[in-house]
């Protein structure tokens, strides 16, 4: 079991989020001459922004799908361990909190997170 895959997967979700953002923020604009136009290359490349737009939304949706995929295996990959140990696991590989992060958040040692974490991870295995 791969503990960062949720966040892994939440990653990719973000990074297709900025490329759909981007895409969107691009510029093209069709001129309006009030003529009806055959093909033309404005035409061409709004057509093509559009379908690239239309891509990067099933990108990010399907990475959508994913994340939460993601999270339902690493929750039930935790769920068996109890107590302090779950709530590290937790805030390490659901949250994404560094250690020392945990440690401040639950006012514990530092040492006292690691021993836990790593006591907590050898019973998953």
């Amino acid at each position: 079991m791969n503990l960062w895959e949720y966040r892994d997967a939440l990653k990719a979700v973000q990074a297709a989020r900025e490329q759909l953002l981007e895409l969107k923020s691009e510029r093209i604009t069709q001129s309006l001459s009030g003529m009806p136009a055959a093909r033309s290359r404005e035409g061409d490349r709004l057509a093509s922004q559009a379908e690239r737009i239309d891509e990067a939304r099933c990108r990010l949706d399907a990475a959508k799908v994913e994340m939460y995929a993601a999270y339902a295996r690493v929750a039930a990959a935790i769920a068996p361990v109890q107590g302090r140990a779950h709530e590290i696991l937790n805030l390490r590989y659901i949250t994404g909190l560094s250690m020392g992060q945990i440690a401040r958040a639950l006012h514990l040692p530092r040492s006292t997170v690691y021993r836990l974490h790593d006591r907590a991870v050898r019973q998953l295995k």
